[in-house]
């Protein structure tokens, strides 16, 4: 084989190398979001959702997370930084009707969560506003504890959005609930090519993962922190406890919700 014939050889193979890997790789929609959280302690971060209207994953940048707003502090506080090792994600398949995640129950013990898929109720309004470029329509439902309100545009027609908000003809663009502790704002939406979506949603995590549905779960980090205001009061005699109601966004589950009901 000429020294010709090898070089045309080469380009044609390594072509078909580059059009195999662009064509494994889908378009999706990438929306940029900033959360902000108004708790105790204020804060904000970056926060992305990949979507093909079939499949999504919302990952929070959580080493992006910083102060939001300012707040007297003590002199005398030491604030301790958490070591944080992976971003928080969230995936949501639509076909399955799954919606999956990760949390951790104790040192070297890890989960991979199954969540309740839902049909959400939700209730259409007449308003409308610009964001990012697009109409968007308002909504609002009742969502374990929080009524929430947001902001969907039709002409980008996923059935995603932030966090575990979904189920409207459009893509959620911004989103709060009725109290304003809980806001995500959409700042940037771009069509691009990857893999993420087809990725083995475990290989966010290098560690061994347990399978578990949230209500179990909740479950095991209750009986927890029993064990552990056991082993307390057994130190160091009769300890109080005391109760502290939810404050994250959400409050009750449904199960509760039926027990209560009953």
């Amino acid at each position: 084989m000429t020294k010709r014939k090898i070089l045309i050889h080469f380009v044609v193979v390594f072509t078909i190398m580059i059009q195999s890997s662009s064509y494994a790789q889908n378009t999706i929609t990438k929306v940029a979001y900033k959360e902000y959280f108004d708790t105790d302690r204020p804060i904000q971060r970056s926060a992305y959702l990949y979507t093909d209207g079939k499949t999504s994953i919302y990952e929070q940048d959580l080493k992006s997370t910083e102060p939001w707003k300012k707040i007297e502090v003590d002199e005398n506080t030491v604030t301790i930084l958490p070591d944080i090792k992976y971003n928080d994600q969230i995936k949501i398949d639509h076909t399955q009707k799954k919606i999956s995640f990760f949390r951790q129950l104790q040192k070297d013990d890890f989960y991979l969560i199954e969540d309740n898929f839902n049909n959400p109720n939700w209730k259409l309004k007449k308003e409308t506003k610009v964001i990012a470029g697009y109409k968007c329509h308002k909504a609002t439902r009742e969502f374990r504890g929080r009524k929430w309100i947001v902001w969907y545009a039709p002409e980008l027609n996923f059935s995603a959005g932030p966090w575990k908000l979904y189920g409207l003809p459009g893509l959620i663009l911004e989103a709060h609930d009725e109290t304003h502790r809980y806001t995500f704002s959409a700042e940037k939406i771009t069509f691009e090519k990857s893999d993420i979506l087809d990725k083995d949603f475990t290989s966010f995590r290098n560690e061994k993962l347990k399978n578990a549905t949230l209500k179990d779960f909740l479950n095991m980090q209750e009986s927890s922190r029993e064990a552990a205001f056991s082993r307390l009061s057994n130190n160091r005699g009769s300890v109080q406890r005391t109760s502290f109601p939810r404050s994250g966004m959400e409050l009750i589950y449904e199960w509760e919700e039926e027990s209560s009901e009953k």
